[in-house]
C-alpha cells in the first residue's frame, strides 16, 4: 500500500499493480507501475519495514535477537516495469474515469486434497 500511496500522492492517475514478498532479510517489490511520480522504491520499502517494527536480523533465526528482518540491513529487490501496453489499451486508454477497469488483477485461493488423483478438490 505504501508504494501505491506514494505514487498517487505525486500522480493521482498512476496505474499500479505490484506485489511484495519477503524471506530471510530480503524484501522484493515487483510488478507494473506507470506514474509520473519519481519514487525511491528502496526507501519506501525500508520505511515500511521500520514502521512495522522489523529492526533486527541475525543469521541464526532461532536467536531471540532476530526478528527475521531489519530495515537497515535487508536486501531490497525492485522489479518494476511500466504497465503493459496491452493492459493499458484494454483497461484505461481512451476511456472515461468511470469506465476504467481493474486490469489483470484477481484473487485466487485453493488447496491440495486427496479427493482426486490430480490433488484438486471434487466439484460437488
Amino acid at each position: 500500500d505504501a508504494v501505491l500511496d506514494a505514487c498517487l500522492t505525486g500522480d493521482p492517475k498512476s496505474k499500479v499493480a505490484c506485489e511484495t514478498a519477503t524471506k530471510d532479510n530480503m524484501v522484493m517489490v515487483a510488478g507494473e507501475i506507470t506514474t509520473q511520480t519519481k519514487l525511491d522504491y528502496e526507501k519506501v520499502v525500508r520505511g515500511v519495514v521500520a514502521k512495522i517494527g522489523f529492526d533486527s536480523y541475525v543469521d541464526d533465526l532461532s536467536s531471540v535477537d532476530s526478528k527475521g528482518l531489519s530495515d537497515k540491513t535487508c536486501e531490497v529487490l525492485v522489479r518494476i516495469n511500466k504497465q503493459s501496453p496491452d493492459i493499458a489499451g484494454g483497461v484505461h486508454v481512451g476511456k472515461e474515469d468511470l469506465d476504467i477497469g481493474a486490469g489483470d488483477q484477481g484473487i485466487m485461493f485453493g488447496y491440495a486434497t486427496d479427493e482426486t488423483e490430480d490433488c484438486m478438490p471434487l466439484t460437488h
